[in-house]
């Protein structure tokens, strides 16, 4: 399968790229979601409602809430030396926080090593990359499905996205009369 696409120029151009297809994700997979009990297949019932519904869509909210958790804990294993208030605030051993980065730094330098593209002047990069993944994995989901939601109950978008539909039109779900 050939799929073609612009590849964006800037941070905020992947951005707001990257929401509109989750934007698109949300809409698909729920408006998806009753036709697909009709599937006789049990392969493509699974990927569907285990991995796409399940794990991608539901799922989410506690992936940003296990990020924050990591956030939080990491800040305080920092700063917590400086003001026992922050101290508190650390929950999750340092073992499991490096255990975390260091698979990111896993998967950074596993893209390194596979990619034919980069130089070695872009070496620095394998460093970037674990801030750069945890931002792809959770700003611009996040902000799709958020305008998803919105988009739903209120009808319009929290952050404009360069894909349709831009307002959500009251009448969508009943037919016209001809």
């Amino acid at each position: 399968m050939l799929v073609r696409t612009e590849v964006p120029s800037s941070l905020r151009k992947f951005t707001r790229q990257r929401i509109g297809w989750n934007f698109g994700f949300a809409r698909v997979i729920t408006k998806a979601t009753w036709q697909m009990r009709k599937c006789k297949d049990p392969f493509f019932r699974y990927q569907f409602y285990i991995y796409n519904l399940g794990i991608t869509l539901l799922f989410h909210p506690f992936r940003v809430f296990a990020l924050a958790v990591l956030c939080i804990s990491l800040f305080a294993f920092i700063f917590g030396p400086l003001s026992p208030v922050i101290a508190r605030f650390y929950t999750l051993p340092i073992s499991f926080i490096a255990l975390v980065i260091g698979f990111y730094m896993f998967m950074a330098l596993e893209g390194f090593a596979g990619s034919l593209t980069l130089k070695k002047k872009d070496f620095m990069i394998i460093f970037y990359y674990p801030l750069f993944s945890f931002y792809q994995n959770f700003v611009p989901i996040t902000i799709g499905y958020l305008n998803f939601i919105t988009w739903i109950t209120v009808g319009t978008k929290i952050v404009s996205d360069p894909y349709e539909p831009r307002r959500r039109k009251r009448h969508e779900g009943k037919k016209r009369r001809g």
